[in-house]
């Protein structure tokens, strides 16, 4: 604990950090119309994630990269979660599909996810071309959130004006008249 009452970050495993940082970045999703609870209720979350550094961990998670050893149990670990086709030379395949994701430069949060999301979306063995497509994705929504994650503190000094407003809240059609 520190002086603050709030609780040092420590460092965030990849599997996690990209779901926590959604609750994390939460208040970006929250329209005008949000009723001011909410509003401080998200508020708090993001503003203790920020004071503690949890932020800073999140970032560090989901930028970093694969060791080679973490690469190859992941690929292994989705190549093993499926029956190999019939006349398909594993070996040939595994090599081409290392190849090409290493290529993709995707982090290990990207690339959990992404092998998450085959096992629980492929019946059969996903192709190369069904891997690249789900590592490229969760590659540009892990890269969104770091955007996000960054972009925090600037975030909460909006919604500590908000929460802090007496007034309500201006609708979408008040602020631009057309």
């Amino acid at each position: 604990m520190t002086g603050t009452g709030l609780t040092p970050y420590r460092p965030v495993e990849g599997a996690v950090a990209l779901s926590r940082a959604l609750e994390v970045t939460g208040i970006w999703q929250m329209g005008r119309e949000a009723p001011r609870e909410a509003v401080q209720a998200r508020h708090a979350v993001a503003a203790a994630a920020v004071a503690n550094g949890e932020v800073t961990a999140l970032v560090a998670a989901l930028e970093a990269k694969p060791t080679p050893k973490e690469f190859a149990v992941l690929l292994d670990n989705l190549l093993g979660s499926f029956a190999p086709r019939k006349d398909q030379n594993m070996q040939v395949f595994s090599k081409m599909l290392a190849m090409d994701v290493a290529g993709v430069g995707a982090s290990r949060a990207a690339l959990e996810a992404a092998c998450k999301a085959l096992r629980a979306s492929c019946t059969f063995l996903p192709s190369i071309e069904e891997v690249l497509e789900a590592v490229k994705w969760q590659k540009q929504v892990c890269e969104a959130r770091v955007r996000l994650l960054e972009r925090l503190p600037a975030r909460i000094a909006a919604a500590e004006a908000v929460i802090n407003s007496k007034d309500e809240l201006p609708t979408i059609s008040e602020e631009n008249p057309k």
